[in-house]
């Protein structure tokens, strides 16, 4: 009787697959991550900034998690454009509105800090 190897999973016509690479291909996953930041440079590298936002139902809304974008008057308030929020990497969402002065002035703070940034850059 034979036994395979522990590293090794047969793939269809009896050849294996083995994970000998497995360095190279996440020095070459890191080197394309950098090579997409320097490309979309002023923006994010992580994807859109993203307000924090409580969840909804009773059992769930003490917990924080991420939004979809910024309420129209967030921005507003920071002093930002639509156009202007989506291209410096700002999430943007329309239908979503501010029912406390509280979660408005947190939200704007947060949007007024990488709009300094975004100016800050050619």
């Amino acid at each position: 009787m034979v036994f395979r190897q522990p590293f090794s999973t047969r793939i269809g016509n009896g050849m294996s697959r083995h994970g000998f690479n497995q360095a190279g291909k996440k020095k070459s996953r890191r080197r394309k991550r950098l090579e997409k930041a320097k490309t979309i440079a002023p923006r994010p590298a992580a994807g859109l900034l993203r307000p924090a936002v409580h969840c909804q139902t009773i059992r769930y809304n003490a917990r924080v998690r991420a939004g979809r974008g910024f309420t129209l008057d967030e921005l507003k308030a920071a002093g930002i454009n639509r156009k202007q929020a989506l291209s410096i990497g700002i999430a943007v969402d329309h239908r979503r509105k501010n029912r406390s002065q509280e979660s408005l002035s947190s939200e704007r703070t947060e949007t007024e800090g990488v709009q300094e940034q975004a100016d800050s850059l050619p």
